[in-house]
């Protein structure tokens, strides 16, 4: 198997991953939009997160509102909270069986074949976790996308009629 640095190596990239998966599924910059208008407000922003949503008018501070209702949310915002919570426990599992086996660890010491087995695992866990976020992430990327895009053709259709 690797030796006890590569697996200490894996430990501390694995650690960031779970770091950054958290701060990105906290964070309410999942999709942004604004808006230039004539009157009072001449423009304003909108972040949308997975948990909340903020507008930034120009002339005040940032206000946000969290989603009053699980049920309300579009099923993009649904499936992508879930995967990213499936993905974090995920992360957690497989650091915790990941650091059970390696090397330096004084955990099942008596047998190096399970010892190994363990850290295989860990490691599988980590990869899959790694696939969920990423996959869900691409997902929903696409998905704004795409929005974006039809918005901006119905728009266009309205201005040619």
């Amino acid at each position: 198997m690797a030796n006890a640095c590569a697996q200490v190596f894996g430990c501390i990239l694995a650690s960031f991953g779970l770091t950054c998966l958290i701060v990105g599924t906290c964070v309410n910059e999942w999709k942004t939009y604004g808006h230039a208008g004539q009157g009072p407000v001449t423009s304003f922003m909108v972040n949308t997160g997975l948990w909340m949503e903020c507008s930034i008018p120009s002339t005040a501070k940032q206000e946000c509102t969290g989603f009053d209702s699980i049920l309300d949310l579009p099923a993009e915002i649904q499936v992508t909270r879930a995967i990213m919570i499936l993905s974090i426990a995920l992360s957690v599992c497989g650091l915790a069986t990941a650091i059970l086996g390696m090397k330096c660890t004084l955990c099942l010491d008596a047998d190096d074949l399970v010892k190994n087995k363990v850290a295989f695992t860990g490691g599988m866990l980590l990869i899959l976790s790694g696939v969920c976020a990423l996959g869900i992430v691409s997902w929903y990327a696409n998905s704004v996308v795409t929005s974006y895009y039809d918005h901006e053709s119905h728009d266009h259709e309205h201005a040619l009629k």
